[in-house]
C-alpha cells in the first residue's frame, strides 16, 4: 500500500506528467464548453410569429399569433418572444407586420400610445362628439376620461302663453328652460385647444378646450342641431356639461340616455336634418336650418 502511494507521488512529481494532464484537462474543458456553447445556440426556441398580416394601429389578439421552433442564436434582442408581452398591444403607427414575421418592440405600442386612442373605445353604432369647455364648465379639470357626466339644456324661449303676437319680443315674453337632457355619458378624452391631450403626464400646464365622448347618432345630430341654434343665436341655447358620481365596477356597458322628450321635441321643432340625398338636389341647402316659432310667422 505504501508502495503504491510512493509511485502515485513520484507520477504526479514529474513536471512532464502534470503538463500532459493539464493539456488534457484543458482541452477536456475546451471541448465540452464549446459543445455546451453550440448545442445552446442551435437550441430551437419557441418564438410568436403573426400569422396574417396586421395593419398599423392595430390590436394584437391571441388569435393571430402562431408560434415556431428558431435557434436561439438567431433570435436578436429586438425580438419579443413573451405572448403576454404581445397580446393586447398594438402595431404602431406607421408599421405593417407582415405575415410570417417575428414580433419586434419597436413595431408594438401600448393602447395609450396611440394617437387618438379615444376612437378606439367607442361602442358599434355610436358616433364622437366633441364638446367646447373651459376651466369653468369642466368644473376645474374635474371632468376627467373615465369619469362619467350628465348634460343639461339651458335655453330662453317664447312662452307659450304670450298672445300679444308682435313682431318685438320683451323680456315679459319669454322664459327661461333648464333641465337634464342626456344622462351617463362617459368622458373619453379631454383636449387642449391644440389637440394635447390635457392629462398626460407632464410638466407643461394645460387648459382643457373640448371633451370627447361617444353617443348613438341620433343623439349625435341633436347635439349638433343644438349646439348649431346656440351658435346663431336662436332660443339663446347652451350646452351644460356636469360631473356625476362614478360607476361602480362592472363590464356592463353603460350607455347614454336622453331624459327629457321635451327638449328632445324643442330641438327638433326648432331645427331640420336634411338627408345627404336631398342636399345633393339642392346645393344651397344646410344640413341644419332653424324657423320662427313665434304667433303667426314661420
Amino acid at each position: 500500500m505504501n508502495n503504491l502511494g510512493g509511485q502515485l507521488k513520484k507520477f504526479l512529481s514529474n513536471k512532464n506528467t502534470v503538463t500532459i494532464v493539464g493539456i488534457i484537462l484543458g482541452v477536456l474543458v475546451l471541448y465540452f464548453g464549446y459543445t455546451m456553447r453550440v448545442n445552446k445556440a442551435v437550441e430551437p426556441v419557441k418564438v410568436p410569429y403573426a400569422l396574417t398580416t396586421i395593419q398599423p394601429k392595430t390590436e394584437i389578439k391571441e388569435d393571430m399569433i402562431g408560434y415556431m421552433n428558431v435557434a436561439r442564436s438567431a433570435i436578436k434582442d429586438t425580438v419579443v418572444i413573451s405572448k403576454e408581452k404581445i397580446i393586447e398591444k398594438y402595431s404602431n403607427i406607421n408599421t405593417m407586420i407582415p405575415a410570417g414575421s417575428m414580433f419586434y418592440k419597436d413595431a408594438l405600442i401600448t393602447k395609450e400610445e396611440l394617437p387618438d386612442s379615444a376612437l378606439i373605445d367607442i361602442p358599434d353604432g355610436e358616433t364622437l362628439y366633441q364638446l367646447p369647455v373651459n376651466m369653468s364648465t369642466t368644473y376645474t379639470n374635474l371632468i376627467m376620461p373615465g369619469n362619467y357626466i350628465d348634460i343639461y339644456i339651458q335655453t330662453s324661449a317664447l312662452d307659450d302663453t304670450d298672445n300679444t303676437k308682435t313682431t318685438t319680443t320683451t323680456k315679459s315674453t319669454k322664459k327661461v328652460m333648464i333641465g337634464k337632457f342626456l344622462s351617463d355619458i362617459k368622458i373619453l378624452t379631454v383636449k387642449t385647444s391644440d389637440g394635447k391631450n390635457v392629462f398626460d403626464k407632464t410638466d407643461e400646464t394645460r387648459t382643457p378646450a373640448y371633451i370627447q365622448f361617444s353617443v348613438p347618432e341620433k343623439t349625435h345630430l341633436l347635439l349638433r342641431k343644438a349646439a348649431y341654434l346656440g351658435k346663431v343665436g336662436y332660443a339663446n341655447m347652451e350646452i351644460i356639461p356636469v360631473p356625476k358620481a362614478k360607476k361602480g365596477d362592472t363590464s356592463e356597458t353603460i350607455t347614454s340616455t336622453i331624459t327629457s322628450t321635451y327638449l328632445e321635441n324643442y330641438i327638433e321643432e326648432r331645427s331640420k336634418y336634411v338627408p345627404l340625398d336631398e342636399l345633393n338636389k339642392n346645393e344651397t341647402t344646410t344640413d341644419v336650418t332653424t324657423e320662427n316659432t313665434q304667433d303667426g310667422e314661420k
